[in-house]
């Protein structure tokens, strides 16, 4: 009996657990992100990042902060960059399929981007293509237009140069997260399943 009532426990904890996963939002709110250059020889860079988890959109249970050196330091950075340097990340993740998956919004925006270049003409003809650019990506990822302000800057000082600032929270629904995950396994377990197959019929042809 009571072997049966710790089992139920158990189970009753684990789909408490999926559960308030599956209702949870994540929330990546940054803060101050800079990157910029001069002459587009070396580009620095700085940043603070918060990840809260919010309770059907409303109640904050969980609350993570780092920044630049913080996260250079931790485990999971020099993990990831090891992984990074001996497979491709990107393609494994499928990044346009992910994204797509994740459905990322974008609740708030400030950005503001300086670009310049030797030629003035090229400026121009650069800043009115990446504001066209993101004109239709913002009008994608967001569901309030007002929430977003963003500036794209000329700069006509005869230098090649880029400096980018923003604030930012980007909302992602976890249900989102988990089936990309789920998604992204799946597809693995299929490419290797593939892998083997043609092993097998290569192998078979010279029988």
């Amino acid at each position: 009996m009571v072997l049966v009532l710790f089992l139920l426990a158990i189970i009753f904890i684990i789909s408490l657990i999926i559960e308030v996963l599956l209702l949870s939002e994540i929330k990546i709110y940054t803060k101050n992100f800079t990157v910029y250059n001069l002459l587009f020889t070396q580009f620095k860079y700085n940043y603070e990042i918060e990840i809260r988890l919010y309770l059907c959109g409303k109640f904050p249970y969980f609350e993570y902060n780092t920044n630049k050196n913080k996260a250079k330091n931790s485990k999971l950075y020099k993990k990831l960059k090891d992984v990074s340097k001996k497979k491709n990340i990107i393609k494994d993740l499928y990044v346009f399929d992910t994204i797509n998956y994740l459905k990322p919004k974008i609740e708030s925006l400030n950005m503001n981007l300086q670009i310049g270049t030797s030629n003035a003409a090229n400026t121009a003809y650069t800043v009115a293509t990446i504001s066209a650019v993101m004109s239709i990506l913002f009008s994608y990822f967001t569901e309030n237009k007002n929430s977003i302000n963003y500036h794209v800057v000329p700069l006509y000082n005869g230098n090649n140069t880029f400096n980018l600032s923003f604030n930012s929270i980007i909302s992602i629904k976890m249900v989102h997260i988990i089936s990309m995950i789920c998604i992204i396994l799946q597809k693995r377990r299929d490419d290797k399943h593939e892998r083997a197959s043609n092993r097998r019929s290569y192998a078979n042809s010279y029988e």
